[in-house]
């Protein structure tokens, strides 16, 4: 009866460990990331396009009201996950709903 006890004794105890190490996976959701530095290369590549999208815009005659302005930045987002977010701190101000290229005006 002793051996029938330990082997069940011990297989339980087998079964109770392998059931508890169950690793959970933290489903991170779309836009955000783990950590800080996985989202660092994206805030990189988001800033690097918009120097190159604001240097063709500036060769164009672009005013600088309708340039890109700001700087991709990684912060952490209330869900606990790091999201690559725009600081548009020192931006000018934008025109509005003002046409960029108004035709002549007609006197009266």
């Amino acid at each position: 009866m002793k051996p029938m006890l330990c082997a069940t004794v011990i297989g339980s105890v087998l079964v109770t460990v392998g059931c508890s190490k169950k690793e959970e996976t933290e489903v991170v959701p779309p836009g955000f990331c783990r950590t800080e530095v996985e989202c660092q290369p994206i805030a990189d590549r988001q800033q690097a396009y918009q120097n190159q999208l604001r240097d063709r815009l500036i060769v164009q005659g672009v005013h600088d009201q309708y340039l890109p302005c700001g700087s991709y930045r990684v912060t952490k987002a209330p869900n606990g996950f790091w999201i690559v977010t725009q600081d548009k701190n020192g931006c000018p101000a934008t025109a509005g709903q003002q046409d960029p290229h108004p035709g002549p005006s007609k006197a009266k």
